[in-house]
Parts: C-alpha cells; structure tokens; sequence
C-alpha cells in the first residue's frame, strides 16, 4: 500500500510523492526537515522483518553500509522503521535512472565506456569492504542533472538476504530476475562474479537496447539464465564490431570460475576493445572526462579565474604600485644658475614644493625616511650691460636642485603636488665695460 502525500515519519521526513516501486522497496521522494533538503526514502517491502533477529540483522548490515563513502555511489544517510517496516534514507538524484535514459536513446559508445568505467571503480569499492550488490540492473544506476552516473541500493539485497531465511527455498530468489546470475538461481555461493555477471547483462543492453535473455515467466528465464548461449551484440546493433562477443561471453559464462576475475578486469577488456575497433572514441572519451571534471570543479574553475582577474586589475589600475608614500616638505633652497656669457649672479629662491607619488593609498609609518628628489627650476634674468656703445645681452640659466630632506611620515598623509614658482631677485645692476 503506497503512503500517501503529506504523511510524516518519525517527525523527520514528509512524504512527497511516490517515485516508483519494485519487489523488495517502494521509493518516495521525501523531504528533510531538520536539514531542508529533498532525499529519497526507500521502505522496504519484506514482510519478515517482523521477527525481532531479523531486525537487530537489518541494523547491523544497515550500521556497516551507511559507512562506506566512494563518490560513485549513492549513500545511506538514515534509517528507520515505519508501521513495522524498515526503511533507507539516501541522496535523491534529479536526473533519474540509466532505464529512463535507455528508453529514449541508444547510448554512443563512448558514453557507455564512460558509464562502465565509473560503476565498475564503484563495484570495485563495494568489493573491497566485502559487499556484494546482488542487483545491478539500469533502474540502480542513477544520474544527476549533469549526467554523471551513480550506483545505487548496493546493500539492499544483502540487507534483504541477511535479515530473512530461507528465501531461495521459498520461492523468493534475491534479485530481480532478468539479471540474476545462475548461481542466484540455484542458490550457490554468491561472490564477485555474481556481480560481474549482472553488470555483463546491464553492458549488453547499453550496447543493444535490449537484455541478451527474454521469457514470459521467472522459470523461463532461469532455464535460459542456466542453459542458453548468450546472444550477439552485432546481431542487434551491425556498428558494433564482433569482438564484443567475446568479452561478453566470458563477462556472462554459466560458471563463476569462467568469468573475469573482477568488473576492474572485465571494464578494462571492453573498453580496450572499444578503443580498438572504435578509434573514434578516444578523442570523444578524453573530451567527456575533461566535461565531467569542469562540472565538478566549476565553481573552483570560475574562482581561481575571478581572482587572477582582479589581481591584474588592481595591479594595472595602481601603474604597478603597491605602496606609495605621500610626503609635504617644506625647504629653502640656495639656486647658483650659470651665466652666460660670463658673470656672476647669485640668486636666492624661497619655495614650498608639495610631492605626491601615484597612486594614493592609505600608508602608516614609524620608520624615518629620506627620500631624495630632483626638481628643475628655470630663470630668466636680463643682464643689460651699459658700454659706451650699450649692448644688451639676454641669456636663460637652468639650475639644479638636489635637496635632502629628512621626514618622519605619520599615519595616512595626504598631499597634492604643484610646481614651484620660485621668486625671481631684481635684476642685477648692469656692468661697466671698459
């Protein structure tokens, strides 16, 4: 019975609205209301956890999947239990499922390459804490609105395994039948290779729109699961090279023993093969891998981008500066110009220069500075000589000034510059010439 919209559980989650249901879970699309975020809650439809042991099992196996934490895949971020059935809180993924997507498209090679290389890293992870999925199929496989692909419910056949007895003998098989491997039907030891195989079957239907096995009932397709050769994928898709057969066959043999070793093994062959019968997509894969980690890293990208941007700025905007003193002297300064023609005048010029060095910007100081400047002054006496014949002359000195003052800037100065206008003496008496 599904929940309806607006229920609360456990005065955490609002229920939203339904997502989809399936054999062993209903899923809902639900809200967080301590942490204001949409999270996607599965409640779990075995009826067997009514028993007291089997849920002291489902928190147990709950306690060890809730701690993995791989980027591939979709965590357990809570659990609970609702009208005596337990259920999973995870990441709700808004770009839906790999069957969703299956259905209005068949997929380029490449992106299937980089589908399979990024669930097999997931399975490799999963593998590794000792976990089995047990029910890898296209619903499982989810995407977010940047099309990146996630593994989801690792965990929920092995909680569902572990909290119940008995299942196979009743008639209840852990998986969803059009992926089961043989030794899920006949309830062999399950291991790595089961999940091999039931990534074999998700590939193939990547690579062909459509599972390698079809039957109108369960017992159908465990006889063909069990007995019957695995199909060709150039039957199904003639641009795909024959080559595929072979990694396939080997991905979905009858026997464990005969399969790839690990999904790390069986990705790497297939996508070896790919980039060998399908040249093409090397260039493509290399491009969708920068894609997905300029997605991912986009906010840094745009960042580090905006700072060197206004370093740049700032520095061009300041003329390369980045300190800059503001200094108001005032000084007395003796000019001795050179006369010509030959003569001797002796000037005194009284001024008040003001400095400003570009930009101007707040500086504080304790330190004594002794700054040195050069200023140019130019004065134009009229020398008038009184011969006999009374010449005239008339001649433009230049002087130098090379003061230095000694200052102790305080806090945050602040001055403008104007040009001196030194005084001009009267002008000298006029020499006699003999």
């Amino acid at each position: 019975m599904l929940i309806s919209k607006g229920t609360f559980i456990d005065e955490k989650y609002e229920v939203m609205e339904p997502l989809g249901n399936g054999g062993f879970a209903d899923t809902y699309l639900a809200w967080d209301i301590r942490l204001k975020r949409n999270v996607a809650m599965k409640i779990l439809n075995d009826r067997q956890f009514v028993n007291p042991i089997s849920q002291k099992r489902f928190i147990q196996e709950v306690d060890i999947i809730a701690r993995l934490s791989h980027r591939d895949i979709v965590t357990v971020h809570d659990y609970g239990e609702y009208e005596g059935k337990p259920y999973l809180i995870m990441r709700f993924m808004e770009g839906g499922t790999l069957r969703e997507l299956l259905k209005t498209q068949l997929l380029p090679l490449e992106r299937i390459c980089n589908i399979v290389k990024v669930i097999a890293s997931a399975l490799t992870y999963i593998h590794s804490a000792n976990i089995i999925h047990r029910d890898i199929k296209p619903e499982n496989i989810l995407l977010d609105l940047d099309e990146n692909v996630y593994l989801a419910d690792f965990g929920i056949a092995l909680i569902l395994e572990a909290t119940s007895q008995n299942l196979t003998k009743t008639g209840h098989a852990v998986g969803s039948y059009q992926y089961m491997a043989p030794e899920q039907w006949q309830d062999g030891n399950i291991s790595s290779r089961t999940d091999v195989y039931q990534f074999g079957i998700t590939v193939f239907e990547m690579l062909t729109g459509r599972r390698p096995f079809h039957g109108e009932n369960a017992w159908v397709l465990m006889h063909k699961h069990c007995h019957e050769e695995v199909p060709s994928v150039n039957a199904f898709n003639p641009k795909l090279s024959k080559e595929f057969d072979a990694i396939l066959s080997k991905a979905l043999a009858k026997e464990p023993t005969e399969r790839f070793d690990s999904v790390e093994e069986f990705a790497e062959s297939l996508i070896s093969v790919a980039k060998k019968t399908h040249p093409e997509i090397l260039k493509e894969t290399d491009f969708h891998r920068l894609k997905s980690l300029m997605l991912l890293y986009w906010k840094w990208i745009l960042a580090g981008c905006l700072s060197i941007m206004i370093l740049f700025a700032a520095y061009d905007g300041y003329g390369g500066t980045i300190i800059s003193l503001t200094l108001t002297p005032t000084q007395t300064v003796t000019v001795q110009p050179i006369l010509e023609p030959s003569s001797t005048n002796t000037s005194t010029v009284t001024w008040t220069p003001t400095i400003t060095q570009s930009p101007t910007s707040s500086y504080t100081s304790t330190n004594t500075q002794t700054p040195t400047f050069t200023a140019t002054a130019t004065i134009t006496p009229t020398n008038t000589a009184t011969p006999s014949d009374t010449p005239t002359s008339t001649f433009t000195p230049t002087a130098t000034l090379r003061p230095s003052p000694t200052r102790t800037p305080t806090s945050t100065p602040t001055s403008t510059f104007s040009p001196p206008q030194p005084t001009i003496p009267p002008a000298a008496p006029s020499p006699t010439i003999d």
